[in-house]
Protein backbone atom coordinates (compact mmCIF):
# COMPACT_ATOMS: atom_id res chain seq x y z
CA UNK A 1 0.00 0.00 0.00
CA UNK A 2 1.68 3.39 -0.69
CA UNK A 3 2.33 5.81 1.97
CA UNK A 4 0.37 8.66 2.32
CA UNK A 5 2.29 11.79 1.45
CA UNK A 6 3.13 13.86 4.71
CA UNK A 7 1.61 17.61 5.25
CA UNK A 8 2.66 20.94 6.57
CA UNK A 9 1.66 24.14 6.87
CA UNK A 10 3.02 27.33 7.88
CA UNK A 11 2.24 29.98 10.23
CA UNK A 12 3.94 33.20 11.66
CA UNK A 13 6.13 33.02 14.35
CA UNK A 14 6.08 35.16 17.06
CA UNK A 15 8.26 37.28 18.75
CA UNK A 16 10.01 35.03 21.38
CA UNK A 17 10.37 32.40 18.58
CA UNK A 18 11.72 35.11 15.90
CA UNK A 19 14.49 35.71 18.94
CA UNK A 20 15.40 32.03 19.45
CA UNK A 21 15.41 31.49 16.12
CA UNK A 22 17.78 34.48 15.12
CA UNK A 23 20.92 33.03 17.30
CA UNK A 24 19.71 29.37 15.90
CA UNK A 25 19.57 30.58 11.78
CA UNK A 26 22.47 32.46 12.35
CA UNK A 27 24.51 29.77 13.95
CA UNK A 28 23.40 27.82 11.13
CA UNK A 29 24.08 30.35 8.59
CA UNK A 30 28.30 30.09 9.91
CA UNK A 31 28.36 26.11 10.04
CA UNK A 32 27.48 25.93 6.48
CA UNK A 33 29.92 28.62 5.37
CA UNK A 34 32.47 27.24 6.99
CA UNK A 35 31.77 23.74 5.98
CA UNK A 36 31.38 24.74 2.22
CA UNK A 37 34.84 26.58 3.06
CA UNK A 38 33.29 29.77 1.76
CA UNK A 39 34.76 31.82 4.63
CA UNK A 40 36.56 31.37 7.98
CA UNK A 41 34.71 31.18 11.51
CA UNK A 42 35.42 34.72 12.80
CA UNK A 43 33.94 36.36 9.20
CA UNK A 44 31.46 33.92 9.08
CA UNK A 45 29.75 34.66 12.39
CA UNK A 46 30.42 38.55 11.99
CA UNK A 47 28.84 38.48 8.32
CA UNK A 48 25.90 36.45 9.90
CA UNK A 49 25.28 39.22 12.22
CA UNK A 50 25.19 41.65 9.69
CA UNK A 51 23.07 40.00 7.23
CA UNK A 52 19.93 39.48 9.77
CA UNK A 53 20.56 42.81 10.85
CA UNK A 54 20.38 44.27 7.11
CA UNK A 55 18.04 41.51 5.86
CA UNK A 56 15.35 41.64 9.10
CA UNK A 57 15.45 45.39 10.68
CA UNK A 58 12.20 45.59 11.67
CA UNK A 59 11.48 41.76 12.70
CA UNK A 60 8.28 40.27 11.61
CA UNK A 61 7.53 43.74 10.70
CA UNK A 62 10.10 43.74 7.68
CA UNK A 63 8.26 44.57 4.60
CA UNK A 64 8.07 41.59 2.20
CA UNK A 65 9.41 38.67 4.83
CA UNK A 66 7.76 36.02 6.22
CA UNK A 67 9.49 34.37 9.09
CA UNK A 68 7.00 31.05 9.41
CA UNK A 69 6.92 28.03 12.04
CA UNK A 70 6.51 24.68 10.24
CA UNK A 71 3.47 22.43 11.43
CA UNK A 72 2.91 18.68 11.05
CA UNK A 73 -0.80 19.23 9.89
CA UNK A 74 -1.17 15.45 10.77
CA UNK A 75 -0.12 15.58 14.29
CA UNK A 76 -0.07 19.60 14.79
CA UNK A 77 3.33 19.62 16.17
CA UNK A 78 6.46 22.43 15.05
CA UNK A 79 8.45 20.60 12.84
CA UNK A 80 10.66 23.23 11.86
CA UNK A 81 11.02 26.94 9.94
CA UNK A 82 10.90 28.88 6.98
CA UNK A 83 12.14 32.34 5.65
CA UNK A 84 10.66 33.43 2.65
CA UNK A 85 10.91 36.80 0.62
CA UNK A 86 8.13 37.33 -1.86
CA UNK A 87 8.62 40.72 -3.32
CA UNK A 88 8.27 42.47 -7.16
CA UNK A 89 10.88 42.84 -9.88
CA UNK A 90 11.46 43.47 -13.55
CA UNK A 91 8.98 41.30 -15.33
CA UNK A 92 7.94 38.71 -11.95
CA UNK A 93 7.55 38.37 -8.60
CA UNK A 94 10.09 36.85 -6.95
CA UNK A 95 9.72 34.29 -3.90
CA UNK A 96 13.25 33.92 -2.20
CA UNK A 97 14.03 30.86 0.51
CA UNK A 98 16.42 32.48 2.39
CA UNK A 99 16.10 29.50 4.98
CA UNK A 100 14.38 26.44 6.10
CA UNK A 101 14.97 23.83 8.34
CA UNK A 102 13.41 21.16 9.90
CA UNK A 103 13.95 19.71 13.79
CA UNK A 104 16.14 16.65 13.48
CA UNK A 105 13.08 14.44 14.39
CA UNK A 106 11.11 15.42 11.54
CA UNK A 107 13.97 14.27 8.58
CA UNK A 108 13.42 11.60 6.54
CA UNK A 109 9.75 11.64 7.05
CA UNK A 110 8.69 13.38 4.03
CA UNK A 111 8.25 16.48 5.69
CA UNK A 112 10.92 18.40 4.17
CA UNK A 113 8.43 17.99 0.58
CA UNK A 114 5.56 18.95 2.36
CA UNK A 115 7.52 22.19 3.37
CA UNK A 116 8.16 23.15 0.40
CA UNK A 117 5.07 22.18 -1.44
CA UNK A 118 3.41 24.33 1.40
CA UNK A 119 6.21 27.36 0.72
CA UNK A 120 4.96 27.05 -3.02
CA UNK A 121 1.46 27.75 -1.66
CA UNK A 122 2.55 30.54 0.34
CA UNK A 123 4.18 32.56 -2.23
CA UNK A 124 1.75 31.74 -5.10
CA UNK A 125 -0.86 33.47 -2.26
CA UNK A 126 1.31 36.33 -2.00
CA UNK A 127 1.86 36.87 -5.81
CA UNK A 128 5.23 35.49 -6.50
CA UNK A 129 5.69 33.99 -10.00
CA UNK A 130 9.24 32.37 -9.84
CA UNK A 131 11.03 30.78 -6.27
CA UNK A 132 14.92 31.34 -5.75
CA UNK A 133 17.16 29.84 -3.37
CA UNK A 134 20.51 29.04 -2.55
CA UNK A 135 21.97 25.52 -1.66
CA UNK A 136 25.37 24.39 -0.67
CA UNK A 137 27.01 21.54 -3.04
CA UNK A 138 28.08 19.98 0.08
CA UNK A 139 23.89 19.38 0.66
CA UNK A 140 22.77 16.49 -1.85
CA UNK A 141 20.16 15.35 -0.16
CA UNK A 142 18.50 19.12 -0.20
CA UNK A 143 20.02 19.34 -4.19
CA UNK A 144 17.85 16.02 -4.68
CA UNK A 145 14.81 17.31 -3.29
CA UNK A 146 14.72 20.35 -5.56
CA UNK A 147 15.37 18.66 -8.15
CA UNK A 148 12.42 16.79 -7.96
CA UNK A 149 10.32 19.15 -7.34
CA UNK A 150 11.45 21.07 -11.31
CA UNK A 151 14.09 23.10 -9.75
CA UNK A 152 16.87 24.51 -12.56
CA UNK A 153 20.04 25.51 -11.73
CA UNK A 154 20.29 28.81 -13.00
CA UNK A 155 23.63 29.83 -11.53
CA UNK A 156 27.00 28.04 -10.16
CA UNK A 157 29.59 28.85 -7.47
CA UNK A 158 32.88 27.23 -7.29
CA UNK A 159 36.23 27.37 -5.62
CA UNK A 160 39.95 26.37 -5.54
CA UNK A 161 41.72 26.12 -2.43
CA UNK A 162 45.18 27.14 -3.56
CA UNK A 163 48.52 25.20 -2.30
CA UNK A 164 51.97 25.93 -2.16
CA UNK A 165 52.49 23.65 -5.22
CA UNK A 166 52.45 24.87 -8.66
CA UNK A 167 49.40 23.38 -9.70
CA UNK A 168 49.83 21.19 -13.10
CA UNK A 169 50.58 22.59 -16.59
CA UNK A 170 48.17 22.09 -19.22
CA UNK A 171 48.66 21.20 -23.07
CA UNK A 172 48.40 24.09 -25.14
CA UNK A 173 49.47 27.31 -25.88
CA UNK A 174 51.92 28.95 -23.32
CA UNK A 175 50.51 32.71 -22.58
CA UNK A 176 51.65 35.32 -20.23
CA UNK A 177 49.33 38.21 -18.71
CA UNK A 178 50.40 41.52 -19.24
CA UNK A 179 48.38 44.28 -16.67
CA UNK A 180 46.15 46.98 -18.13
CA UNK A 181 45.27 48.90 -15.11
CA UNK A 182 47.78 47.90 -12.22
CA UNK A 183 46.94 51.12 -9.88
CA UNK A 184 43.67 49.46 -9.40
CA UNK A 185 43.18 48.52 -5.05
CA UNK A 186 41.87 45.28 -5.16
CA UNK A 187 41.07 44.71 -8.88
CA UNK A 188 43.36 42.96 -11.10
CA UNK A 189 42.67 43.74 -15.25
CA UNK A 190 44.66 41.64 -17.61
CA UNK A 191 45.62 40.64 -21.18
CA UNK A 192 46.56 37.87 -22.26
CA UNK A 193 48.93 37.20 -25.21
CA UNK A 194 50.87 34.01 -27.07
CA UNK A 195 53.73 35.52 -28.17
CA UNK A 196 52.41 38.96 -29.29
CA UNK A 197 48.59 38.58 -30.02
CA UNK A 198 46.03 39.39 -27.30
CA UNK A 199 44.45 36.22 -27.23
CA UNK A 200 41.95 36.95 -23.94
CA UNK A 201 41.27 39.22 -21.59
CA UNK A 202 40.88 38.68 -17.50
CA UNK A 203 39.57 40.39 -14.39
CA UNK A 204 40.15 39.37 -10.83
CA UNK A 205 39.17 40.97 -7.65
CA UNK A 206 40.90 40.48 -4.64
CA UNK A 207 39.95 40.88 -1.05
CA UNK A 208 41.41 40.24 2.41
CA UNK A 209 39.92 38.30 4.81
CA UNK A 210 41.14 36.63 8.41
CA UNK A 211 42.98 33.83 7.08
CA UNK A 212 44.75 35.63 4.21
CA UNK A 213 43.61 36.80 0.13
CA UNK A 214 41.36 35.16 -1.46
CA UNK A 215 40.25 36.23 -5.43
CA UNK A 216 37.16 35.98 -7.36
CA UNK A 217 37.77 35.88 -10.95
CA UNK A 218 35.16 37.59 -12.51
CA UNK A 219 36.20 37.75 -16.45
CA UNK A 220 37.97 35.07 -18.79
CA UNK A 221 36.93 35.62 -22.02
CA UNK A 222 38.88 34.20 -25.12
CA UNK A 223 38.54 36.48 -28.09
CA UNK A 224 35.71 35.03 -30.39
CA UNK A 225 38.38 33.96 -33.30
CA UNK A 226 40.28 32.22 -30.98
CA UNK A 227 38.33 30.10 -29.01
CA UNK A 228 37.89 26.35 -29.20
CA UNK A 229 42.03 26.13 -29.33
CA UNK A 230 42.90 25.69 -25.67
CA UNK A 231 43.24 29.54 -24.70
CA UNK A 232 40.89 29.18 -22.15
CA UNK A 233 42.65 26.35 -20.06
CA UNK A 234 45.67 28.01 -21.01
CA UNK A 235 44.63 31.37 -19.28
CA UNK A 236 43.22 30.01 -16.21
CA UNK A 237 45.88 28.37 -15.70
CA UNK A 238 48.29 31.42 -15.79
CA UNK A 239 46.24 32.94 -13.18
CA UNK A 240 45.86 30.16 -11.09
CA UNK A 241 49.56 30.29 -11.24
CA UNK A 242 50.30 33.90 -10.76
CA UNK A 243 47.32 33.47 -7.65
CA UNK A 244 50.14 31.52 -5.89
CA UNK A 245 52.77 33.30 -6.59
CA UNK A 246 50.50 36.23 -5.00
CA UNK A 247 50.07 33.62 -2.07
CA UNK A 248 46.39 33.33 -2.97
CA UNK A 249 44.61 31.27 -0.50
CA UNK A 250 41.34 29.95 -2.65
CA UNK A 251 40.09 31.64 -6.00
CA UNK A 252 36.14 31.36 -6.40
CA UNK A 253 34.31 31.54 -9.89
CA UNK A 254 30.38 31.86 -10.64
CA UNK A 255 29.15 31.07 -13.60
CA UNK A 256 25.47 30.37 -15.54
CA UNK A 257 24.28 27.16 -14.82
CA UNK A 258 24.27 25.72 -18.20
CA UNK A 259 28.03 26.80 -19.25
CA UNK A 260 28.81 23.28 -19.17
CA UNK A 261 31.61 23.60 -21.13
CA UNK A 262 32.59 26.30 -17.90
CA UNK A 263 32.41 23.78 -15.65
CA UNK A 264 33.93 21.25 -17.19
CA UNK A 265 37.15 22.55 -17.21
CA UNK A 266 37.10 24.69 -13.90
CA UNK A 267 36.43 20.80 -12.71
CA UNK A 268 39.30 19.76 -14.49
CA UNK A 269 41.34 21.91 -12.95
CA UNK A 270 40.23 21.29 -9.94
CA UNK A 271 37.55 23.87 -8.75
CA UNK A 272 34.37 22.37 -6.27
CA UNK A 273 31.10 23.39 -5.92
CA UNK A 274 30.41 24.99 -2.98
CA UNK A 275 26.52 26.45 -3.88
CA UNK A 276 24.58 26.91 -6.34
CA UNK A 277 21.32 28.89 -7.04
CA UNK A 278 18.14 27.14 -8.12
CA UNK A 279 15.03 28.28 -9.91
CA UNK A 280 11.57 27.09 -10.35
CA UNK A 281 8.38 29.16 -12.30
CA UNK A 282 5.36 28.95 -10.05
CA UNK A 283 3.31 28.73 -13.19
CA UNK A 284 1.22 25.05 -12.65
CA UNK A 285 -1.00 24.20 -9.76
Amino acid sequence: MPAVPRRASLEPMTAAELDRWSVHSAEGFVRQQVEAGLQPLADARRDAARMLAEQLPDGLDTVHHHVLRVRDTDTGETVGSVWLRVRPGPGEVEGYLFDIELLPPARGRGLGRATLLAVHETARALGATVMRLNVFGHNGPAIALYESLGYQVADLSLQLRLAGRPGPVPPGPAVRLVPDDPATPGRLLWTAYDGREPVAVVRLALGDRSDGLHARLDRLEVHHGLRRRGYGRAVAAEVLRTCREMRVRTVAVSLAGSDAPARALCEELGFGLTAQTMVLALTGP
